[in-house]
């Protein structure tokens, strides 16, 4: 008797911890992703802290110089650039120059946190010992496994690319967590008084996009595959859109192409051809149900002052969303299940600025004025086309 009831209380701890595992699995699952917010520092810099926002902020960052994040299409982690420390303390006040950067990684729900791009030994700006590394925004594989960026080192002790003219792609593997330089040397870019324009890589299904401004005007796209073999590079593009919006991969029917928030062309990846779009940029959530929100431009372009989107929820048009200008890609997210959106509205655009939350036809006003950027979900882009028929 003594044993069944031993049994009987040991198979029920046993299905209490199964129950109990498959309770916590079930709501790590279904834990929503917070919205990220970067804000700030009120130095006059593009600089500041990451916030986690879920019905209030948690601050997620330390050095009040970090950049905007960018969220994994897995929706595990989120990376982002930081000034160093010793670059903070030595650079001159009203410096304009390319700030040195690092590039850091988060584990979104937990606690793993890496910095995988740091300065070179000595890193300095002391005259005659100058060395440090200017890195890109980085972008992530489209199966979430990795990253890429482009990068520039200077190193005046070892006489190391004293001119910052060359700028070099390079891949990181978040399992094996090494970096390995897959093109050594990108095509030559322009310069804004001797501070180097950095050339922008973006990882999508088609292969490695690179952006670099050839000069005051034109831009050219170069793509690689992750080996760092060139698939394409188009001619010089002067008045694309480049220069004033983000570039984004953009599916039309089952052809993914290259081209920016402004949408004006698109360039095939493996030739380099480009072509007009014949539609308009739609950003939508990969991650949410097919009943999802998406959002198109309305009647004025990126460029404007006034731009406004229409808002579709489950196909159909569910009102309109104005003065919101998207310049960089990060100004707009949306949530993971497609049913809310974040927006920053600056100075000027129809308000005093800030960062407001649209959920069910309204929006309302979470707080911060100075919003640099937001993350949210993975995010993606497919042409929207119009109907002939109205």
């Amino acid at each position: 008797m003594l044993l069944k009831r031993s049994r009987l209380l040991i198979m029920f701890a046993l299905i209490t911890a199964v129950v109990g595992i498959q309770s916590a699995t079930a709501q790590a699952k279904t834990t929503p992703l917070p919205l990220f917010v970067a804000l700030n520092n009120g130095q006059s810099r593009v600089e500041g802290d990451i916030f986690a926002w879920n019905n209030g902020f948690t601050k997620k960052t330390l050095s009040s110089h970090n950049d905007v994040p960018v969220v994994s299409p897995a929706g595990d982690w989120i990376a982002f650039t930081s000034v160093p420390a010793f670059y903070v303390a030595q650079r001159p006040p009203n410096d304009e120059h390319t700030a040195a950067k690092n590039i850091q990684i988060l584990k979104l729900m937990g606690t793993d946190s890496r910095l995988i791009a740091d300065q070179p030994p000595k890193a300095s700006l002391k005259d005659g010992k100058i060395a440090y590394t200017i890195r890109s925004v980085p972008s992530w594989s489209p199966d979430g496994k990795a990253l890429v960026w482009t990068e520039v080192t200077t190193n005046q002790t070892s006489g190391v690319n004293l001119k910052l003219q060359d700028e070099q792609l390079v891949i990181y593997t978040v399992d094996t967590k090494k970096q390995q330089i897959i093109v050594p040397k990108l095509p030559q870019h322009y310069f804004i008084g001797d501070s180097p324009y950095m050339s922008k890589a973006l990882w999508g299904a088609g292969g490695i996009a690179v952006l670099t401004k050839t000069d005051e005007q034109e831009f050219m796209v170069t793509v690689y595959d992750a080996s760092g073999k060139q698939l394409s590079q188009t001619e010089p593009l002067a008045g694309s859109g480049f220069d004033i919006s983000a570039m984004i991969w953009i599916k039309d029917a089952d052809h993914d192409y290259i081209s920016n928030v402004g949408g004006r062309i698109i360039i095939d990846p493996q030739s380099g051809k480009t072509d007009d779009m014949n539609g308009i940029p739609e950003l939508y959530s990969p991650t949410a149900a097919a009943n999802g929100m998406s959002l198109a431009y309305g009647n004025a372009s990126a460029n404007e002052a006034s731009t406004s989107w229409n808002i579709f929820i489950n196909g159909k048009s569910a009102g309109v969303l104005d003065s919101v200008i998207v310049n960089f890609g990060s100004e707009i997210a949306l949530s993971p299940d497609g049913q809310s959106l974040a927006y920053i509205l600056f100075p000027g655009q129809g308000s005093n600025g800030g960062l407001f939350l649209y959920q069910k036809g309204k929006s309302r006003d979470l707080g911060p004025a100075n919003v640099m950027g937001l993350a949210w979900s993975p995010q993606a882009w497919r042409v929207f086309h119009f109907d002939p028929n109205g």
